[in-house]
């Protein structure tokens, strides 16, 4: 009788046990960013004087480490989903998540990289006010500032300054609270000038999307174009879309009128000397002030504008570029742009898409010398 009591008892509290490593905690913090991921914001909710920098984080020093790191962890996100702090939220065990980057200076500075949980229904609005501090007006339907940074109408004489937001390197034709995400999506919200105006309808820094995830949920088609010599440069690219993920893609020699009326996205390779003979990219290259890609093929020369579309640089000798526009906002058939002033400056650029993405990451649009990678617009 003794053993058997003494039996009981053990199995009890061997149950305890179990029962107590099973516990978890429905509060996990993030993990932290490293120091150089993380830019201080204004905590005075003022743009128009120097921001104030708290003591615990640090003003970004070497935006070409900030961009690879952006890179790093969007090319990463996949591997997240193991990491202890991530629980399952659907019933088939599945995480679904998205990378949420938050910027400043047309991606210049960056304030936050993480990739997070999303349940069902959300909105962008649900996914940045579960991450940052936000203050909304009109209803709840417009961001009036993200952790302090406000946005400034800009006075008599300041810059007028907000929030504007990418959805896989696509500037949506709808507000935060209207647009439902989808899984492996990547959310970017960038504070800057309103001078730049609409035309950033496209953006390159957040490939290999939108070729990857689309746009709404929808995934079309990707086309690269190309003359007939660059035919085989089209086929390296494929196969590195396709090393990403990417699953539907076609190549073919340039066509004015799918040009015109794309389908899908759209990524026209080539050296400048050859695309100029295509009527549609010359006259997208004379429209240089109003297509927000902030670069101007002129002779053998490359001319890099800012945001009110005036030349800050000429480069003149080898030059590649990487570049994204769209039809107006809200358009899933962005139009790229890989191309040099000779062949040496377009195969830099498209060596970065095949084997270093992450030189572009977290950029509007990007030029390529032998010394450096360019932001476009210039600031």
């Amino acid at each position: 009788m003794k053993k058997r009591t003494c039996f009981i008892t053990l199995l009890i509290i061997l149950m305890i046990m179990l029962a107590g490593c099973a516990v978890t905690k429905s509060n996990s913090t993030p993990a932290a960013l490293n120091e150089q991921e993380r830019v201080a914001l204004d905590s005075g909710g003022t743009v128009d004087a120097e921001p104030n920098v708290p003591e615990e984080e640090t003003t970004l020093q070497n935006p070409e480490t900030e961009t690879e790191n952006i890179q790093s962890a969007v090319e990463t996100a996949a591997e997240d989903s193991g990491r202890d702090n991530v629980q399952p939220m659907t019933a088939n065990n599945s995480v679904e998540q998205v990378k949420l980057l938050v910027t400043r200076n047309f991606g210049g500075q960056g304030i936050l990289q993480e990739t997070v949980e999303i349940q069902e229904s959300w909105t962008i609005m649900d996914l940045l006010q579960a991450k940052m501090k936000v203050e909304t007006r009109y209803g709840g339907t417009f961001i009036d500032s993200i952790n302090g940074l406000k946005g400034s109408s800009g006075g008599l004489s300041g810059e007028m300054q907000d929030w504007f937001y990418y959805v896989n390197g696509i500037c949506p034709n709808v507000g935060g609270s209207d647009y439902i995400i989808s899984p492996g999506e990547v959310i970017w919200w960038d504070y800057h000038a309103w001078k730049a105006g609409p035309a950033n309808a496209a953006v390159v820094g957040c490939y290999p999307e939108p070729f990857l995830h689309g746009y709404e949920g929808k995934i079309r088609s990707t086309t690269i174009m190309c003359p007939t010599d660059d035919l085989e440069e089209g086929y390296r690219l494929e196969k590195a879309l396709k090393a990403r993920g990417v699953s539907s893609i076609r190549v073919m020699q340039i066509d004015e009128g799918l040009l015109a009326n794309r389908q899908g996205p759209t990524i026209v390779l080539g050296e400048w000397e050859e695309l100029k003979h295509s009527a549609f990219i010359s006259d997208f290259n004379q429209a240089y002030k109003r297509n927000g890609t902030g670069i101007h093929f002129n002779e053998k020369k490359l001319a890099l504008m800012d945001i009110q579309g005036q030349v800050k640089r000429d480069i003149d000798g080898s030059a590649g570029v990487i570049a994204a526009t769209g039809n107006g906002l809200g358009d899933p058939c962005p139009l790229w742009l890989v191309s040099g002033t000779d062949v040496q400056g377009f195969r830099a650029a498209l060596d970065i898409l095949l084997n270093n993405p992450g030189k572009i990451a977290g950029r509007y649009n990007a030029a390529i010398t032998a010394d450096e990678v360019i932001s476009v617009p210039c600031y």
